[in-house]
Order: C-alpha cells, then sequence, then structure tokens
C-alpha cells in the first residue's frame, strides 16, 4: 500500500478541495447577503410607503383646513379659493395613490384602515362640490355641514385606524 504523504495526488487532492470549499463558501456568503440586501430594501420600501401615505394624509387634511377657512371668508376670491380646492384635489389624489399601493406595503390592518380613509374622502368628494372647483360658489357654499364634520372626523378616524397597527 503507497503511503499517503508520500503519494504524488495528494496535493492535488488537496487543491481541488480547498478551490470547491472556497467556491461553495463564497457562494454561500453570497447567497446570504443577497438575501438580506432584498430584505433590507422591502423593508425600506415599506417604511417609504407608510411615510408617503402619513404625508398624503396630513397634505389632505392641511389643504382642507386652508381651504375651509378660505370658503368660510366672504372675501375670498373665487380664482383663489378654486386654486386652495384645486390643492385639495391634488392632495386627494395623492391620497388614492398611496391607497392603490396599501396590497403591496401596508400590513393587513393598515390596508384595511387605509382602504376605509381612502373611501370615507371619495364619498365626501362624491357627495359634495367642494372638491370640483369649477362649480365652487363663494356666496353659497352647497353641503358645507357636512363637509365641515368629516373634516373635523377624519383625523380622529386617520390617527385612531393608520397609526395604531401600522406595525412600524
Amino acid at each position: 500500500m503507497p503511503d499517503p504523504l508520500t503519494n504524488p495526488y495528494v496535493p492535488l487532492y488537496a487543491a481541488i478541495a480547498s478551490g470547491l470549499m472556497g467556491f461553495f463558501g463564497s457562494w454561500l456568503g453570497a447567497q446570504i447577503a443577497l438575501s438580506n440586501f432584498k430584505r433590507q430594501r422591502a423593508f425600506e420600501k415599506q417604511v417609504e410607503w407608510y411615510e408617503r401615505a402619513a404625508r398624503a394624509l396630513t397634505d389632505l387634511a392641511e389643504k382642507i383646513d386652508i381651504a375651509a377657512t378660505f370658503q368660510e371668508d366672504p372675501t375670498t376670491k373665487k380664482e383663489h379659493l378654486q386654486g386652495t380646492w384645486q390643492q385639495v384635489q391634488g392632495a386627494h389624489l395623492e391620497l388614492g395613490r398611496a391607497a392603490q399601493f396599501a396590497p403591496l406595503y401596508a400590513s393587513d390592518a393598515a390596508l384595511k384602515h387605509v382602504s376605509r380613509i381612502e373611501k370615507m374622502v371619495q364619498e365626501v368628494a362624491n357627495e359634495t362640490e367642494a372638491f370640483d372647483p369649477p362649480k365652487i360658489k363663494v356666496d353659497k357654499p352647497k353641503k358645507c355641514r357636512r363637509f365641515t364634520i368629516y373634516q373635523k372626523s377624519w383625523k380622529r378616524h386617520a390617527s385612531r385606524y393608520f397609526w395604531k397597527d401600522a406595525g412600524i
């Protein structure tokens, strides 16, 4: 039987084994790093969505408050009033876009609440002419009471339902 220390193939086997082990170790390390990167990126996208949704809600509230203030002022020019309600429309659309992406990034509870808030905003928009600037009349706002109730209650709904189960 040949001596393993003097066998000429031992260094070759050792080189092949170390090369395979090095390749496998590198491949495994790359797979773990890629998996961690994907998980981090998914979390970052989720956080970005929550920030975007929060920004959309607060922007909508701010623009509604501003527009409602100008709506109540009889000295407000019609052009300015229309401009403020157009900003409300833009904020409403941004909330709708955030709600569309909710199934991708939101938790189940946040998805439910964002959908509920978006539906409530859309109902108010459908019931009033507040989101339709060409129909705004400075002297006689239509269904203003319903809009004022919405204006006061939406913040309560948003903070209670959206942020409670956000999971971040």
